[in-house]
């Protein structure tokens, strides 16, 4: 016969060692999993922050920046540039700094400071000697790097451009460093291209990841604290499993039972959740551990249960507080400020945006390009929610910054086209009216891509009628299309009402359309007010017809009247 163990070898020796290996393998692969989940999060979003800022800058500019950048430190004799912080360097460098460089600098500022990120760099490579060349360094300006200034290893402990290219390739590798001032900070690296899609270089961003350390450091004392109580909990367990062997078990389930009935439920934390009956660990071989294991199932599925609710809880409460920050930042991306030009007496302009969720993907906008030219647009992005709103972000971003520096609108449409198609993954698009009005001339020039028809007022007529013209198709389908141009003459009360689909397609609960007869009407039953009037009379109409019903798309409106 085999040899028999006692029950206190039993006991003990089960429980050693089956507490320590559940605790050694479930404790040691959740903190490495953790580690590595929170490091492929802070790689996948750094990586996506600092494409995102990359995206803002004209490509044109970054191919004419990387060019000069290069040829300067391609050709600047060794002498000059074997010391990167000299003088005589630093001065062949200056002339790069020009209006455009600080546009692209305060991009990767108001990046870094709208993301979380201690800095945003754009670098390009030396392989020869190993060196990494600043091309626009958004750190602090007082210790910003000129364009064209380098580091390598033998000047500070700096990537080399194998480790670069690793870190890019790699789904979690990141560069780790500690600092005296800003302790640790793990830097990410993403490639920049031109738009041949050849390699310029990298953009570089750095993550402060000191609270995290600290965090894994405690986790780490608490780990083995843990063990050590564990332990002692399995010492004295051992101690009391040779008492009595049916009462003890029986009184330990009704005591389990009772705390587990009068535990404070409201204020349990899901990483303070006891398991009340599985921590009895009862082996009796018979009724009793029937029922314990029958209770302990019982206890686990109610506390998954408990933990899926909290869970869902806490997702849920997270998406509103998210899609409340993201309301706010596209409201302020909008104008708001009413009237939008003290002091011009020429013109009236006044707009509105309604989203159907937290975040719309409309977009109005208005600007003087200079004194005699004024800058219209009205857009819809293709989709609803948060994807809209990005895209409607990086839409009127690129309309800003390309119209404030171009005239010609087939360009300008053109050169934002090619903005709205690069790297549009999900496949989104945006219609889009946008139009230069010539204070000067009382010309209004513009370029209708897939939008509704504008509605235009004519003071000679006394009402308000569809202006019908060709329609080129939507930005961010295809990259290579030409856009056209219309021109009107506008005279002293003319007005001009663009609006996105919202409006004639707002439906009642019937499913019935308010449609363009029902906005004609209402534009020229109010046709004697001004702008807030008339988008007032326009949204209540709207809001009446609908009769509560949800909304169902983003209502967008913009007024435009000549003064004089």
């Amino acid at each position: 016969m085999p040899r028999k163990r006692s029950l206190k070898q039993k006991v003990f020796l089960t429980i050693l060692a089956v507490s320590i290996l559940l605790f050694l393998a479930v404790n040691g692969v959740n903190f490495t999993l953790n580690c590595m989940d929170t490091m492929q999060s802070y790689k996948r979003e750094s990586a996506s922050d600092l494409k995102f800022a990359v995206s803002l800058i004209d490509v044109d500019y970054l191919e004419k920046i990387y060019a000069e950048v290069r040829d300067v430190y391609e050709n600047t004799p060794d002498e000059i540039k074997g010391d990167p912080f000299s003088e005589d360097y630093k001065a062949l460098l200056e002339k790069y700094i020009d209006d455009d460089f600080w546009k692209a600098r305060e991009v990767l500022v108001k990046c870094k400071e709208q993301t979380g990120l201690d800095s945003v760099s754009l670098l390009m490579m030396d392989e020869e000697k190993e060196a990494v060349v600043f091309v626009i360094d958004g750190y602090e300006l007082s210790g910003a790097y000129y364009p064209g200034q380098w580091l390598s290893q033998e000047i500070t402990d700096i990537d080399t451009p194998d480790q670069i290219r690793e870190i890019v390739d790699s789904d979690i590798k990141m560069f780790f460093d500690r600092g005296d001032l800003n302790g640790w900070i793990a830097t990410n690296y993403v490639e920049v291209r031109d738009s041949n899609g050849d390699l310029l270089g990298y953009a570089s961003g750095d993550i402060n990841i000191t609270d995290f350390v600290g965090r894994m450091e405690r986790s780490l004392v608490i780990y083995f604290l843990n063990l050590i109580v564990l332990i002692l909990i399995m010492v004295m367990l051992i101690s009391r499993s040779l008492e009595k062997k049916v009462i003890e078990p029986v009184n330990k389930l009704a005591k389990t039972a009772q705390d587990y009935t009068k535990r404070d439920k409201a204020v349990e934390e899901e990483e303070q959740v006891k398991e009340y009956f599985s921590e009895l660990g009862l082996s009796t071989g018979d009724e009793i551990e029937t029922l314990w294991e029958s209770l302990s199932d019982m206890e686990k599925d109610m506390n998954d249960t408990m933990r899926r609710i909290r869970e869902m809880a806490a997702e849920k409460e997270k998406v509103e507080a998210e899609l409340g920050v993201a309301t706010k930042i596209q409201a302020g991306m909008l104008p708001k400020k009413f009237p939008a030009f003290p002091g011009r007496n020429e013109f009236e302009v006044y707009a509105s945006m309604d989203p159907a969720k937290e975040v719309g993907g409309d977009l109005y906008d208005f600007f003087l390009i200079d004194d005699d030219h004024l800058c219209l647009v009205v857009g819809d992005v293709s989709g609803k929610g948060v994807p809209a709103s990005l895209f409607m972000v990086v839409a009127i971003t690129a309309i800003r910054n390309i119209a404030r520096t171009v005239k010609n609108i087939p360009e300008i449409m053109q050169r934002v086209n090619y903005q709205m198609c690069k790297n549009n993954e999900e496949s989104l698009f945006v219609t889009v009216w946008l139009g230069i009005y010539c204070i000067s001339e009382k010309k209004l020039r513009f370029s209708n891509a897939g939008h509704e028809y504008p509605a235009i007022y004519r003071a000679s007529k006394n009402c308000y009628e569809l202006y019908d013209t060709e329609h080129d198709i939507p930005m961010g389908i295809m990259e290579d299309i030409d856009f056209s141009e219309d021109e009107i003459t506008l005279e002293k009360g003319d007005k001009l009402f663009v609006y996105t689909d919202g409006v004639p397609e707002a439906t009642r609960g019937d499913d019935a359309l308010y449609d363009t007869e029902r906005m004609l009407k209402c534009l020229n039953d109010n046709a004697d007010k001004d702008g807030k009037g008339t988008l007032d009379a326009m949204t209540e109409s709207v809001n009446e017809f609908i009769e509560g019903a949800p909304q169902f798309d983003d209502l967008t409106m913009l007024y435009f009247e000549v003064k004089q």
